[in-house]
Formats: structure tokens, sequence, C-alpha cells
């Protein structure tokens, strides 16, 4: 969590959701709202059900962080697929959700909008051919001249950063928004480093986008990126100092730690 005058306060967990038993489920279950439970109850596969749950559970422990005691004046209530925050400082609170293999990431803010995406690559892909349909011109060029070694992990790289940043605008998935070519804003001429106070919500025209990468060998399969979990965020409002991506894990005391996984520099990359 972050707390200082140019960086919104923030929370990023992650959940390496095999560690999530049914017996345990069965546990955390009662923390979820009605409505979430019978959503959680309509799911089949064990695996989705464990995505969802954990999930939602990140959600409130993301908030934690951020707004400890807020159960005493906000609720969660589920509209549709989305879980929103009720509550006197609802409006300043922006919360986004991604899942990708047996991984779960939450990303909470307040006084800025955010969007997470992991992506852990299960099988190998065509990645010059995916990149060459629905990347940049420029951004395909980069790939195309990699060794082909490290073309995978750059476009997981690339690929997380859209996504996020679509997620924090709330933008669906088109061929025109993929398009649009993410560069470094450290790399730009006459580029000073951004200073954004955190504010409200409304009328958001900046966009900053972050990457980071956490190795997980030994917890996940992934086929050319060496079980790497690729991800990114995008918020309204810059980072100043690195931000902590935690792993949240349960035990059997009921304690709930959250172990640093990486950090991510606030080094910010802008689509155009």
């Amino acid at each position: 969590m972050l707390k200082t005058e140019s960086s919104p306060p923030l929370a990023l967990l992650l959940w390496h959701t095999p560690s999530l038993s049914p017996s345990t489920a069965a546990r955390l279950l009662p923390v979820l709202s009605a409505a979430e439970q019978q959503r959680y109850g309509r799911i089949r596969a064990p695996r989705r059900q464990r995505e969802y749950l954990a999930g939602h559970f990140l959600v409130r422990e993301a908030l934690t962080c951020l707004l400890p005691g807020w159960r005493a004046s906000h609720r969660l209530e589920l509209d549709g697929q989305q879980l929103r925050v009720h509550g006197p400082q609802a409006s300043a609170v922006d919360v986004n959700l991604s899942h990708s293999g047996d991984w779960v990431a939450c990303l909470a803010g307040v006084n800025t909008r955010v969007g997470v995406d992991v992506e852990m690559p299960r099988r190998p892909r065509n990645c010059l051919e995916l990149a060459s349909e629905f990347f940049a011109e420029g951004e395909f060029q980069q790939l195309q001249a990699l060794p082909a070694e490290q073309r995978a992990s750059a476009f997981y790289r690339l690929w997380t950063l859209k996504e996020s940043h679509l997620k924090a605008r709330r933008s669906g998935i088109s061929a025109v928004e993929l398009a649009r070519e993410f560069v470094p804003l450290d790399g730009e001429p006459g580029f000073k480093p951004p200073f954004k106070k955190p504010g409200l919500l409304q009328g958001v025209t900046d966009w900053f986008s972050y990457s980071f990468s956490v190795a997980s060998a030994g917890r996940a399969q992934a086929s050319g990126c060496a079980a790497t979990l690729f991800g990114a965020i995008t918020l309204s409002a810059p980072l100043s100092v690195p931000l902590a991506v935690q792993e949240y894990t349960l035990r059997d005391a009921g304690q709930s730690p959250r172990s640093p996984l990486t950090s991510i520099a606030p080094r910010a990359f802008r689509a155009r």
C-alpha cells in the first residue's frame, strides 16, 4: 500500500488458488454476501469456483489494506457480475480483478481509477502472428527484431499493458484499442516525470500503465515463458515510488499473511 503526496493509496494482491482447499473454501464462503454465495453455488467447475471465491475475498482484503474498518460504514453488493462498493467513500474507491491459470489478482485504489491484468501462458502461441494482427506496427517490428527466445515475454508484457489499460477505462476489447502503441514515458522527447495530485475519479484524461512479472516455477505450468506470471496495472494517477506486489495466503490458524513477490517500479507506459 502507498500513501504519499503524489501517489494514490493502492493495494495489489495475488492469490495462487490451488492453496484454496474445499475445507478452506467452506470456511471463507460465509464472508460473501447472500447474492455472491448464490452466484458461487451456480458455478460448477471447481477451478472457476476457486477463482470466484478468491477474487471476491481479495476485494475485501484489499479494502481492509486501504480503509481499515471499512465494514462499519461500507458494504459490497453484487451488481450483475460486478462487485460494487457502497458507502460514504464509495465514489473514491475503485477495484479491479483479473485471473489467469491458477492466479487471481486484485487491485484496489483510492482517488484513482485502476485496471489490472495478469497472464499465465499455458501453451505455446505464435506471438508474431498475434502481434501482426492486433498490435501497432512499431510494436510488431520491435517483437520481430528480438531473439526468438525473448519474444513471448515481450509479447505478454505488451498484452497485459493493453488489457489493464482497457480495464481501467472500462472499455471493451477492440482491434482499434489493441492497436494503440504503448511507449515508455521517460523515452519521449522533452519528457518530464508527471505529477498529478490524486483526486476524484471523474474527468480522467491521463492514464499511466506499469508492467511487472512474477516467477512462479514449481507452482504453475507454462510454455515458452519459464513459468512466469506476467501482469500490468493502469492508473489515472502516477506512481512516485515502487508498489509492492503481495501474495495472499491463508494458514490453518486463520492468519492471513501477505508476502511480497516483487515490486512495480514507477516507470510508466502510455498508449498513443
